[in-house]
């Protein structure tokens, strides 16, 4: 997208970052989600319940100028009108000094259950509202779109038309896909897709039900999702997906979940289980050391951020705050129960500057700004009597040596089974 090109040469066009930012080396927080202010009522128009929608009833909330968010008539959460008012959001933004802000949309809405052509309709929607969003201040936001994945050659197509069509950088996806796991042969195509796209992937934990007295202690959130997200990533790299694409960019919100604590426990299982998963370990080892893939920042206390940079390497951990939600790090609560960010300068105080600009800037620009692809070799220049002359001294006909692509690496092979 060309504001962050813009970001990475300082050669801004006119909807890039300004250069105060640039010069600034702006602070970017990666891990973001907005919505739309209204959108239609799903359940009605595609002729089943499931769906969530946005009430502004002002009757049945809690703080006046709140929404409720509600599946069918079941209450999912009540939000603040900076989950949708970019105004509020700016405003919170300089509050906290963040200078850019990564958007998606949140994990109740990406219908992977939903039917195909239902789901890709509704990421339509979202996606064309958060396009129209960043245009209202595009020096300060940048877009991940949200995608069918379910049904892969749809969310091919808007993941095509996120990135040249609506400027966004990337998508966000989930952790896993109904059934698939991150490595399922029927994403294939996708991963090709997002690489050759140039495209940034973060992924997002998407399974948050529980029972009742699972969720009196908040479990869900605090314990199973760091544990899926480990589940998620450890299926990423043991399935080949970066073996497969290597110029993949892809981010693990949440620092990753559990994975960067129990990998030791990981490689263990996998070299001296009982099952024979010798080929997935060699697969492991260069996706843990080798930096191949980013995470968030988003672990909630000094000593889980400190051991993170270290085991994940501070060149490949980005900034997240996960505004405006209660999980957000470092998030504090006003007498009017809105919740808000203090400057980050403060919550890492503990970090070194070039570990902060590396976190809260540059590591971004990196995973956000597309990968320019080789060019091909010039062809070598034809003599004057119709022929090239080739290195080892040989002449061989001009016309056989016309410039031909070198051809790309064979991405189309099927994944290996989940782990």
């Amino acid at each position: 997208p060309p504001r962050l090109r813009a970001m990475a040469t300082a050669q801004a066009p006119a909807a890039a970052p300004s250069p105060a930012l640039l010069a600034r080396r702006g602070r970017v927080d990666f891990h973001t989600h907005i919505l739309p202010r209204s959108w239609p009522d799903f359940s009605r128009r595609y002729g089943y319940g499931g769906f969530v929608h946005i009430d502004h009833d002002q009757d049945h909330v809690q703080q006046p100028g709140n929404a409720r968010l509600l599946r069918d008539a079941e209450l999912v959460a009540e939000v603040f009108p900076n989950a949708w008012d970019v105004n509020a959001r700016i405003l919170d933004m300089d509050r906290a000094g963040v200078d850019v802000q990564v958007l998606c949309t949140i994990p109740e809405m990406f219908a992977y259950w939903a039917k195909a052509d239902d789901a890709a309709d509704l990421a339509r929607i979202l996606n064309n509202d958060m396009a129209e969003q960043i245009k209202r201040a595009p020096e300060r936001f940048v877009g991940l779109g949200t995608l069918p994945l379910q049904a892969p050659e749809l969310a091919i197509a808007e993941l095509q038309r996120c990135m040249t069509d609506l400027g966004f950088a990337g998508v966000v996806v989930g952790t896993h896909v109904n059934e698939w796991n991150l490595d399922a042969p029927e994403l294939v195509a996708f991963w090709k897709a997002a690489e050759e796209l140039g495209a940034c992937v973060f992924v997002h934990p998407n399974s948050l039900e529980a029972g009742a007295d699972e969720e009196r202690y908040f479990l869900p959130k605090m314990v199973g999702m760091p544990a899926e997200i480990c589940h998620s990533v450890t299926c990423f790299l043991t399935g080949g997906v970066l073996d497969k694409f290597p110029r993949l960019k892809v981010c693990f919100a949440h620092g990753a979940g559990t994975f960067p604590y129990v990998r030791g426990h990981l490689e263990h299982g996998l070299t001296f289980g009982r099952h024979n998963l010798h080929d997935a370990i060699e697969t492991l080892a260069p996706g843990l050391y080798s930096g191949r893939f980013f995470c968030d920042s988003i672990v909630h206390s000094q000593e889980a951020t400190e051991f993170l940079l270290k085991s994940m390497s501070e060149d490949m951990v980005v900034f997240g705050s996960d505004y405006p939600h209660p999980l957000g790090h470092g998030a504090n609560r006003l007498p009017d129960g809105k919740l808000v960010s203090p400057d980050y300068k403060t919550v890492y105080s503990y970090l070194e500057a070039s570990t902060l600009d590396k976190v809260m800037g540059t590591n971004a620009l990196r995973l956000l700004t597309p990968i320019e692809q080789p060019a091909p070799a010039p062809p070598p220049a034809p003599s004057a009597e119709g022929v090239v002359e080739a290195e080892d001294g040989s002449a061989t006909a001009a016309e056989e040596s016309e410039a031909v692509p070198a051809a790309a690496a064979d991405h189309t092979a099927p994944a290996a089974d989940g782990a």
